[in-house]
């Protein structure tokens, strides 16, 4: 019986997402669920015309029962004829510098190697062997915790390159798979210790509300969870259609955006951490800190897990805040020169020089310049600048706060005598310095937009 739930059950799942004549490689740990999962895929490999290699990670947790695991499991791939991709890294060193803890840890590095087994053979898709059971796991843990309801949705059976063969299969029903082929199989026997929540769930919670309360409690909430993924699917849509209307090209439009409804706002945060690749480490109280943010004034910001999120004349923009380093050099404008700075390729046109009427290339009336011999570098506190036509000079800070330019764009390059900026990258020059009818000598300093290099 067992057999062939197991087999319809991942012949089903092949076939309803598409997956017939791709290569597959099984995250295999040598447990009951994957060595089942690895069999029954190399079973069905034929009728369904799918390629299937396998991939171990040993973690380096258990001494010599892990590396009994891999030696278990290369001979199994030698048995089965399908290739293993094995490799093996100290996670609790890892889990010791990161910060994380063990199960964490193990988990990051795992998916971490089988991404990169994934590419080395060239496979479609990483098959992992989580069942119904460990839905129901994931999903009561998730209630227990307060998540959201993104979180109760649990797992999902496709997910990028990650698929779930076995999602819908119970653990009884791949032990019965297990005794009806004969496979043979390695026993964690930190699977039987009661210490961890995901444990404690799944030894004495679960089991005691099937015996007492609800005896279809893991399919009742596995069914709970499909149903909670199609609302969180419709939800998503509208936040990202809210996102993608907001978007201006630099940030989100707040006014915009502080008209949805609010599930759809919080929803839309997220999503923007998401595709600002921000999304790690992100807790409801950041999401909460960036609603608030909304209604703050132009120059507002918060620091989060992986960057920033600022507010900015209207505009919600997230991301790390892209700074110049901390460079300087300086440069004769009365010699032709070609070189680097900070990304851009840089042009100095000291003889016979053009006017050019842009933003992005400095043209100096030579003789008005204070010295031949300036210096290029990103903004520093106490810089003054004259703005063309201007009548007075004022402090730079002020100059591109009046000029309304985004924090996030702040850092670009000037051409400076000591504090005095005598040129703003994507401004202007400083008046005291301008191109007029009177002008004789022009030095000009360009820069690209289209050589820049970051």
């Amino acid at each position: 019986m067992g057999k062939s739930v197991v087999l319809e059950a991942v012949r089903h799942f092949i076939e309803s997402n598409g997956i017939c004549g791709s290569s597959i490689i099984v995250g295999l740990s040598g447990g009951a669920d994957s060595v089942a999962l690895v069999n029954a895929l190399v079973s069905l490999s034929g009728g369904l015309n799918i390629a299937v290699s396998a991939a171990h990670f040993n973690h380096h947790i258990r001494g010599a029962a892990a590396d009994r695991d891999e030696e278990f499991v290369k001979a199994l791939c030698v048995k089965l004829g399908i290739k293993i991709f094995a490799y093996g890294d100290d996670v609790p060193r890892y889990a010791l510098e990161s910060g994380k803890t063990l199960e964490q840890a193990a988990r990051d590095m795992r998916y971490a190697f089988l991404e990169r087994a994934r590419r080395e053979s060239g496979a479609d898709f990483i098959a992992v062997a989580h069942h119904m059971d460990d839905q129901a796991e994931s999903v009561l843990m998730h209630l227990m915790r307060g998540s959201g309801l993104k979180g109760l949705t649990g797992m999902s059976g496709v997910r990028g390159r990650i698929i779930r063969p076995l999602l819908d299969v119970r653990r009884m029903d791949i032990e019965a798979f297990i005794r009806e082929t004969g496979c043979e199989f390695m026993t964690d026997d930190t699977n039987f210790d009661a210490f961890g929540t995901r444990n404690k769930i799944r030894l004495e919670l679960l089991p005691y509300i099937e015996k007492n309360i609800a005896p279809a409690i893991i399919p009742s909430l596995c069914g709970t969870a499909r149903l909670l993924s199609e609302d969180e699917a419709h939800l998503r849509a509208e936040a990202e259609e809210l996102l993608n209307s907001s978007y201006d090209g630099g940030g989100y439009c707040v006014e915009r955006m502080a008209c949805a409804a609010h599930p759809i706002l919080t929803r839309a945060i997220r999503i923007a951490f998401e595709r600002a690749g921000m999304l790690t480490d992100i807790e409801k109280k950041h999401v909460d800190m960036t609603e608030e943010l909304m209604h703050m004034r132009t120059g507002a910001s918060i620091d989060v897990p992986h960057g920033s999120v600022a507010v900015s004349y209207g505009r919600l923009i997230f991301g790390k805040r892209r700074s110049m380093e901390a460079l300087s050099v300086d440069i004769n404008v009365g010699e032709n020169a070609l070189f680097e700075f900070g990304g851009y390729k840089i042009h100095i046109e000291a003889q016979n020089a053009r006017f050019e009427r842009s933003a992005f290339a400095a043209c100096f009336d030579a003789d008005k310049l204070p010295s031949k011999k300036l210096t290029l570098r990103n903004r520093r506190d106490g810089d003054r600048f004259k703005p063309l036509n201007a009548s007075g000079s004022k402090k730079f800070k002020d100059y591109l706060i009046d000029k309304k330019v985004p924090r996030d764009e702040r850092d670009m390059p000037l051409i400076c005598f000591g504090e005095n900026v005598l040129y703003a990258y994507g401004l202007c020059v400083a008046d005291s310095v301008k191109v007029t009818d009177e002008t004789r000598n022009i030095a000009k300093v360009v820069f690209d937009k289209n050589l820049r290099m970051v």
